[in-house]
């Protein structure tokens, strides 16, 4: 390693929640072993390794077995916070819903990037924590 390289180039490894981005995204499955369900599982546990905080608003049918198995990717550090739809409505509704939770979480500011990420997009953690975590601080506030 170069002494003239910025420490801030380097992912941070670390549980406490970095809010330069939060995720939200929408889910509704019959069933946890649907392949959707199972590919948006894979993607919170993505999401969870690279400290990535993210909101899910579940509207699955409520005993379904969905929404605990969802909850369960986030292995106690609160990185993926799943909530049930309480609205009525479609997708717009959910997103909106997702959209609010993400802003109440603690240490958001109008710095914070909130991102719509698709459930089913499990390769994504990697580029956000590329796109996120690797830019210098002065790029990452700038705007």
């Amino acid at each position: 390693s170069s002494s003239s390289s910025s420490p801030n180039l380097k992912p941070k490894q670390h549980t406490k929640p970095i809010i330069d981005i939060v995720l939200f995204t929408t889910t509704y499955f019959d069933s946890p072993t649907d392949l959707r369900c199972r590919i948006a599982q894979s993607t919170l546990r993505n999401l969870n390794k690279f400290n990535i905080p993210t909101v899910v608003v579940d509207a699955s049918p409520p005993s379904s077995g969905v929404y605990e198995a969802l909850q369960a990717t986030d292995d106690g550090k609160g990185m993926i916070q799943v909530h049930k739809q309480v609205k009525n409505g479609g997708k717009g509704v959910a997103l909106r819903e997702a959209l609010t939770h993400a802003l109440q979480l603690p240490g958001v500011t109008q710095n914070t990037w909130l991102c719509f990420q698709e459930p089913e997009k499990t390769h994504m953690a990697y580029h956000w924590n590329q796109i996120f975590r690797n830019l210098p601080i002065d790029l990452k506030n700038s705007g």
